[in-house]
């Protein structure tokens, strides 16, 4: 009887000792899920950015410690998100940018280092191509038209250089507001009997071989 009592006080003493609580015997799972598993960049021109998003969810019943990202092909960027400790059931989002650094098509990986035990090395596929900085002319001979990066587009700006309005009739042409505008040619002969008009059909080029087509006054 006094046997029993012993073996019975030792196991209650050292049960706990040993951690063994049922619950506690139980092991939690900690599983990771990317959505989406590939990024697909629209064409992106080169010099410019564009950014996609991952959500990371823990899944599994224990927390899910995100370690570090790193990607395996120049161009494409990303840093730990802002949470990087996940309960099960919480999500954070990873950016991911693609700068192509030349024109042509681009195929990489995205790492995410976790103590998931699914996958520890979460890799996800990344995808885009680069296209050429466009020359932005749009054919106004007073614009000049240039790639403005922040906005993703062409600009044009206005400038007052000299221009051809494309008239014999008019002289000292220059750019103002976007248009080609010049001096209109005078043609006045002194003969007050006459409605003086420059005739650009009839004009040829150097301007001193202007022809002046002479009307008379009604």
């Amino acid at each position: 009887m006094h046997s029993r009592k012993r073996l019975l006080c030792t196991l209650l003493l050292v049960g706990p000792l040993l951690g063994c609580d049922h619950a506690e015997l139980v092991p939690q799972d900690i599983l990771i899920n990317a959505s989406p598993e590939q990024l697909d960049f629209p064409p992106v021109i080169i010099t410019d950015t564009w950014e996609h998003h991952v959500r990371l969810t823990s899944v599994g019943s224990g927390t899910l410690n995100i370690l570090g990202v790193r990607t395996e092909t120049a161009g494409f960027a990303s840093e730990l998100p802002a949470v990087t400790v996940l309960k099960s059931g919480e999500s954070t989002q990873l950016n991911v940018r693609f700068s192509p650094l030349d024109t042509g098509g681009f195929d990489a990986t995205l790492v995410v280092l976790s103590n998931a035990a699914n996958t520890p090395e979460l890799r996800i596929t990344l995808r885009g191509s680069g296209l050429p900085i466009p020359s932005c002319e749009d054919g106004n001979q007073c614009t000049h038209g240039s790639y403005d990066i922040a906005l993703h587009t062409c600009v044009q700006t206005n400038h007052e250089l000299p221009c051809d309005d494309g008239s014999t009739c008019t002289l000292d042409d220059r750019c103002m507001a976007g248009q080609c505008r010049g001096v209109a040619l005078s043609c006045d002969d002194g003969n007050p009997c006459t409605r003086d008009v420059c005739d650009a059909a009839l004009s040829r080029w150097p301007i001193a071989s202007f022809l002046v087509r002479q009307q008379p006054r009604g």
